[in-house]
């Protein structure tokens, strides 16, 4: 018995605030990358107005989203090299990105790393402009509110 765990890759897929994790195979493309992304966002990336974008198809019988579907779907990724991300945000890693066009490409053959940060983007109008990406830098922690949750947390 193969021992697939050994294999895996655990992918961090970033739109705006939101953070989703795939996993996947050496042997796993883009298309069906992008069909988690989209499962795991609930269907949020692809804007109703967008011609194709009836998730509820009823030619799939309700099974998902279908090939016309994901062209609604961009995945890319950071092209920054590996030791200037260790440091980086990941707004700093958006403006280098390469995108995964290529729906039949593998994991492998993209040389996808366990860990890797993915950005996913959506079609942004019916003109099919793709979205920019845009990572929200997080809210400064404030002292006082550092204060209520070692206090909230406290023993009585």
């Amino acid at each position: 018995m193969t021992d697939t765990t050994a294999s895996s890759l655990y992918l961090r897929v970033k739109r705006g605030r939101d953070t989703v994790f795939v996993m996947a195979q050496p042997h796993t493309t883009v298309g069906e990358l992008k069909k988690q992304v989209y499962e795991a966002l609930s269907g949020s990336l692809v804007p109703s107005t967008l011609p194709n974008a009836d998730i509820s198809n009823s030619a799939n019988d309700g099974a998902g989203p279908d090939a016309t579907d994901l062209s609604n779907i961009r995945l890319g990724l950071s092209s920054t090299g590996a030791a200037a991300a260790m440091h980086a945000s990941p707004m700093e890693l958006a403006q280098q990105v390469q995108w995964l066009d290529d729906d039949e490409a593998t994991a492998m053959s993209l040389r996808l790393l366990d860990n890797q940060l993915l950005f996913a983007v959506s079609r942004s109008s019916a003109q099919g402009s793709w979205e920019t990406i845009d990572i929200p830098e997080p809210d400064p922690v404030d002292a006082d509110d550092e204060t209520d949750t070692n206090e909230a947390g406290g023993a009585d």
